[in-house]
């Protein structure tokens, strides 16, 4: 994960990303923080701007706020009521 971030930054013209999104959690929380913790990583070396979760619930949430650090962008999804 670490070479795909790097390359994939460095393949872009300005040489970063502004948003780096764990789109959804992995299966086992341990999976999920180490994933998590390879943003901040890429985000520490300068190859990202800014770190977001989307389709986190608020105790999976909780959980990676209380073992890391806060997300930049937290996206939650509405469903609306079709009437």
């Amino acid at each position: 994960a670490h070479r795909k971030s790097h390359g994939y930054a460095r393949s872009t013209s300005c040489g970063f990303v502004d948003l780096a999104l764990l789109h959804f959690p992995c299966s086992r929380f341990e999976d999920t923080l180490r994933a998590y913790k390879v943003l901040v990583d890429a985000r520490d070396r300068g190859l990202t701007r800014a770190i977001g979760v989307s389709n986190f619930n608020a105790s999976l949430l909780q959980a990676l706020l209380d073992a890391v650090e806060a997300p930049s962008l937290g996206k939650a999804g509405a469903r609306p009521a079709v009437v």
